[in-house]
């Protein structure tokens, strides 16, 4: 817990002095112009549900009994039209971050520190996501480079373009990609891809099957059972 206060203090810290300075935005118009921190207990939360728009997502396991998110807001001009909310909805936690009313000059990155046994159902627009130590995942993206780490439970991903680089999963690992790399390591059951382009590398898994792969190579090694090619 004191390891993830003093992640979140310091990405707080950094975000304030990039604000301070007026940095932009790795060379692009949009200048970090708030940082928000929203907070939600998980009283009876089982599963945490994120609806984000254009920006990059981090998501990092705590120890703690609550989620914990830190918002970076970019813009051209600093304005309010854009939606940010958390809230608890049933036995669910759902966040949900992105432009308002058609508005394309907000993009907003996110930190989040959740509790370990929550499950996650993200859908995100674009940007990079890095998830680990989290309960399961099920993932929906446009485009961005995807990192996954550490995941007890199964991992669903239906991805439109990015890489994909996934290590140490307890359980299935299901991927429909449109195109992009696609790296996954050291997983302990099932590993399915469905891939329209890019390179497909599978290191350690219990299986293996390829339903289609339309091209790049295709390399698999150290499959403790059956490996399938429908391809």
């Amino acid at each position: 817990m004191k390891f993830m206060k003093a992640v979140l203090t310091s990405a707080v810290l950094f975000s304030m002095s990039q604000t301070a300075f007026a940095h932009s935005n790795h060379g692009g118009d949009l200048t970090l112009q708030k940082t928000e921190n929203l907070t939600l207990a998980i009283d009876q939360i089982t599963d945490f549900v994120i609806e984000a728009g254009s920006g990059k997502l981090k998501v990092i396991a705590s120890d703690s009994d609550s989620i914990e998110v830190i918002a970076e807001i970019y813009q051209r001009n600093a304005h309010n039209d854009y939606c940010l909310d958390l809230k608890k909805v049933g036995n669910k936690a759902k966040l949900e971050s992105a432009s308002c009313n058609h508005n394309r000059d907000t993009r907003i990155d996110l930190t989040i520190a959740v509790p370990q046994d929550l499950h996650l159902d993200v859908e995100d627009g674009s940007g990079s996501i890095n998830i680990s130590g989290i309960a399961s995942l099920k993932l929906k993206d446009g485009s961005g480079s995807i990192n996954i780490r550490n995941v007890k439970g199964k991992v669903e991903i239906d991805d439109g373009s990015g890489s994909i680089d996934i290590k140490h999963v307890e359980n299935d690992v299901s991927i429909d990609d449109g195109s992009g790399s696609i790296h996954v390591r050291n997983v302990s059951g099932k590993v399915t891809v469905s891939d329209g382009s890019g390179s497909i590398n599978v290191n350690k898994a219990d299986s293996f099957e390829l339903l289609s792969d339309g091209s790049g190579s295709v390399n698999v090694d150290n499959i403790a059972g059956k490996v399938i090619m429908d391809n």
